[in-house]
């Protein structure tokens, strides 16, 4: 379903619940405050939710996925390589 470049690596094949994908990345990010990882996770969810994936595999996968990146984002793990070089363009005229 997912195809990335730049694959995240996970702790486990997948998750039974969203409350053991929240303390697998409590674990796995120590250096971060408990509570911004249960915001990252909470963030992603509701990402998850919006764009219409119900709560399956899928949408646990979708979590983690979104959830992860941003905390590698925050400890610098990961960069965001869309971000480095931003081009500045001209505004477009109407009418």
């Amino acid at each position: 379903m997912f195809e990335t470049t730049e694959r995240l690596i996970r702790c486990c094949p997948s998750h039974s619940s969203y409350d053991e994908l929240t303390e697998h990345l409590l674990t796995e990010f120590p250096d971060v405050d408990p509570t911004a990882v249960m915001r990252e996770v909470g963030r992603a969810a509701a990402a998850a939710r919006f764009t219409g994936v119900t709560q399956t595999d899928d949408w646990l996968l979708m979590c983690e996925l979104v959830a992860r990146h941003q905390l590698q984002l925050r400890t610098g793990t990961s960069t965001d390589d869309a971000r480095l070089d931003p081009q500045s363009h001209p505004a477009r005229r109407t009418g």
